[in-house]
């Protein structure tokens, strides 16, 4: 469940087990869109502050793919990204993947709907076969479940149910307003909520640069 620690819950164990003598890919982390990516990337990198010589990349489209190239061909411990991106980056023979030793499926069935089940399991055939897989997924279709029986062996299925205690952290809220008042809104909110800090999720990039300068000259 969102907000749970789901990151640090797969990142702590695996960041714990590497051996940063070595300068390849041992952990590969898979994910949809690539906010997410981000985000992830950055949590590992905060978890492994103190833990000298080890090197996280995130890559996913809409960002430059030499910056990225360059980043893994400095020596990369782990990557995170997007099922696309990284699989371009499998075809241009800049990432390896012979040593992985812990592939994590985040958001499974999110990257599925998507239509990333062939980029998926054309990254997986790359892998070793005595790796960890660590599947992480809120619906478990038949699909899913094709993969996990495919590329995970002995495996071990956990599910964790929702608690009053877990839901209580969220609430949820919203409107419904006509499309040319959404910005008004939003600041309208903003003003209201003073101490608010915020991730705006926008559909596309140029509705992105609008209401991200909107909101700076709205101060």
């Amino acid at each position: 469940q969102t907000g749970t620690g789901k990151t640090a819950a797969f990142s702590l164990p695996v960041l714990s087990q590497m051996d940063l003598k070595k300068r390849v890919v041992q952990t590969l982390v898979l994910n949809p869109p690539q906010e997410l990516a981000m985000q992830i990337a950055k949590d590992i990198k905060s978890f492994s502050k103190y833990m000298n010589n080890l090197n996280v990349v995130a890559v996913y489209g809409g960002s430059s793919i030499q910056d990225q190239m360059r980043s893994i061909r400095r020596g990369a411990n782990v990557i995170v990204g997007t099922p696309g991106r990284m699989l371009d980056l499998l075809q241009r023979k800049v990432l390896q993947l012979d040593h992985v030793q812990w592939v994590i499926l985040d958001e499974a069935d999110e990257m599925l709907k998507m239509g990333f089940v062939e980029d998926i399991t054309s990254i997986l055939s790359t892998t070793p076969d005595d790796k960890q897989t660590l599947l992480f997924s809120a619906t478990m279709s038949r699909t899913i479940e094709q993969i996990a029986k495919k590329y995970m062996h002995k495996s071990l299925r956990i599910e964790v149910k929702a608690t009053p205690h877990n839901k209580l952290a969220i609430s949820h809220q919203y409107m419904m307003v006509p499309a040319r008042e959404k910005l008004a809104a939003l600041k309208r909110y903003m003003a209201l909520t003073t101490d608010m800090y915020a991730i705006v999720f926008c559909r596309t990039k140029r509705e992105t640069q609008e209401i991200g300068d909107a909101l700076l000259e709205a101060g």
